[in-house]
């Protein structure tokens, strides 16, 4: 799969788990890829003719993804949809060509049924080189017969990786009619897996069952693809040893590889069972009566170090023995996967990039620093996605607060109405007084850990303590886009007040619209605006971007097929908020005045 293939699964993936809009921003993210990079895959997946779905982009809101046929235009659709895809192509031949390695085949026998030219092979075998060489795996052609060459491991992983992200593997619900796996193969592969279960007594947990099945059905098709040409390498006493570090493992690898024996009617290498018990030992399979006292001492060492180098990066206390006991026990079969090369695939990858986008970064900058310090293998990012979610629980469950001191002018009446509020829509603020300002130093010396102070009155005290002026009310920015939102629809601008509240969240998410001291400038071109128009709010002081406040909230709404004439009136309007004095004027001015000060600006 080339890189681009992979850019647009991830795109695709990330819009088909949800039904909200998600920016450009986010996309560019969770992709590491400038927005422009994410434009034009985006471009390229709605130009495929292949797919049936689409993806929508709406200025301010970002990219949806939409499984309506009618909204792709039909000179893009599909005139043969029998046809395979260019990458359907190029998947069927590559993995042709690693189950039959080290054989070869004759060029155009293998695309014989593709009906292609010469060109379009050419250009197919360059791309397949590509995509193979991450695996230490390479492409030759001699005599007009190819062939892909390497060591057996390395082949095994890229055709665990390509049946894994071309297959919707779902053990619980294969249907054994599935043109993806053999039939026989499949419910042979499945019985082996409900004999490991119930040797050991538990359920082998999703990703790793997927794993073993994809090895044990390879394993087959590599057989009746090639033999036993395929396996030539001899297993040495220090591998013999290692299976000797967990004889349950090994008697049920023994088994496993005997059965296959027995269903191929053939007698497989002895490194068969040591692939399997490896498997099996980098599968999470411990049971319920298993002690963290029978870990090794560097899996204890490693599981510290990512909670001691998380908590430092984050700058919040991560010491819990019931996260230190789930991370260990991850971690024990993750070291193995590492050090024999076994890759489990992610299913919750882009999710968790996209929803922890921080805390997915500071993981793979810790992970990176722990593989140096204890010389393991890089994790891929499917591992390092496993290890934030541990983080990200434990975030979570036991979420840290900021110590706050909530002040008035008395410390009576309003400031409790104040607690109550904050209480009620910041979770993540401990209040740890209410007093009145006259007291504020005094209580700061009482409450040293003091980390922020909310009050409704300028405080004039010595200290580098933040201190945020609010109104007694706590507007914050959602109440006020609320509000447009419902007079908007009131007066007109709007048919549904909900989806232009939603639009002006998501245009708010893309920028900072405070452009002086107490003014904010919200604006939206937008399909849900049936009628361009202004809604002012002015009053008290409203939380509007981080602890910047606003006191004058000046919002424009334009439909996005507005007259020329209309949209210039605004860009001279918004010319005019460039100046203090115009800014003063929409601020304290009656609504008459604002009126004919607008109608002056329209000309």
């Amino acid at each position: 799969m080339t890189v681009m293939e992979q850019r647009k699964r991830k795109i695709i993936h990330i819009l088909s788990n949800t039904r909200e809009f998600v920016t450009a921003d986010e996309l560019s993210a969770a992709l590491r890829l400038s927005t422009k990079s994410i434009y034009r895959i985006v471009k390229a997946i709605n130009e495929d003719a292949t797919i049936d779905y689409v993806i929508l982009s709406e200025k301010g809101k970002g990219y949806r993804l939409s499984f309506h046929h009618q909204e792709k235009p039909q000179s893009q659709k599909a005139e043969m949809p029998n046809a395979l895809t260019t990458v359907e192509r190029r998947n069927k031949v590559m993995e042709e060509l690693l189950l039959i390695s080290p054989k070869r085949k004759n060029i155009f026998s293998l695309y014989q049924p593709f009906y292609v030219s010469e060109t379009v092979i050419n250009s197919d075998e360059k791309l397949i080189s590509e995509a193979l060489q991450r695996f230490e795996l390479t492409v030759s052609r001699k005599n007009k017969m190819i062939g892909v060459n390497g060591a057996e491991k390395n082949i095994r992983r890229a055709l665990q990786e390509y049946i894994q992200q071309t297959r919707n593997i779902r053990l619980d619900d294969l249907h054994m009619t599935n043109e993806a796996f053999n039939r026989y193969d499949a419910e042979f592969v499945l019985r082996q897996l409900n004999l490991i279960e119930n040797h050991l007594g538990l359920v082998i947990p999703h990703p790793y069952n997927i794993n073993l099945f994809s090895h044990l059905y390879i394993l087959l098709r590599r057989f009746r693809k090639v033999g036993n040409s395929f396996n030539e390498d001899i297993l040495d006493e220090k591998e013999k040893q290692q299976m000797q570090e967990n004889p349950e493992l090994a008697t049920i690898a023994k088994e496993i590889i005997g059965n296959s024996e027995q269903y191929l009617h053939t007698k497989l290498p002895e490194n068969e069972s040591y692939y399997m018990y490896q498997y099996l030992v980098s599968s999470r399979m411990q049971k319920a009566t298993d002690e963290l006292e029978d870990l090794s001492e560097q899996v204890k060492l490693i599981s510290n170090a990512f909670i001691e180098k998380m908590s430092t990066q984050l700058q919040r206390s991560f010491e819990d023995e019931e996260l230190f006991g789930k991370l260990a026990r991850h971690i024990k079969p993750m070291i193995n996967r590492l050090r024999h090369g076994i890759e489990v695939k992610n299913n919750l990858l882009e999710q968790i990039k996209l929803e922890y986008t921080d805390l997915f970064f500071a993981t793979e900058e810790t992970a990176r620093e722990i593989c140096q310090v204890y010389d393991l293998p890089a994790l891929t990012e499917d591992e390092i996605g496993f290890v934030t979610l541990y983080f990200a629980q434990a975030i979570e469950e036991h979420p840290q607060q900021l110590k706050v001191m909530i002040v008035c002018t008395t410390g009576i009446g309003t400031s409790e109405l104040l607690k109550v509020k904050v209480h009620k829509k910041f979770r993540e603020l401990a209040i740890t007084a209410v007093l009145p300002s006259r007291d504020v130093e005094a209580a700061l010396k009482q409450h040293p850990d003091t980390e922020m102070i909310i009050s409704t009155v300028q405080l004039t005290i010595d200290s580098p303590i933040p201190v945020v002026i609010v109104s007694a009310m706590l507007t914050t920015k959602v109440d006020v886009l609320r509000k447009i939102a419902a007079v908007s629809q009131t007066i007109g601008l709007t048919e549904s007040k909900t989806l232009l509240f939603e639009a002006l969240q998501a245009r708010e998410a893309s920028g900072n619209t405070m452009i002086a001291e107490d003014f904010a400038l919200p604006h939206i071109e937008s399909a849900v605006v049936k009628k361009s128009g202004i809604v002012l709010v002015r009053g008290e002081k409203v939380l509007w971007q981080g602890t910047l406040q606003a006191k004058t909230i000046f919002a424009i709404l334009m439909k996005t097929d507005e007259t020329t004439a209309v949209k210039q009136a605004v860009i001279r309007l918004m010319k005019c908020f460039a100046y203090e004095e115009n800014l003063q004027f929409i601020a304290e001015k009656s609504k008459e005045e604002i009126e004919a000060f607008l109608l002056n600006q329209r000309g």
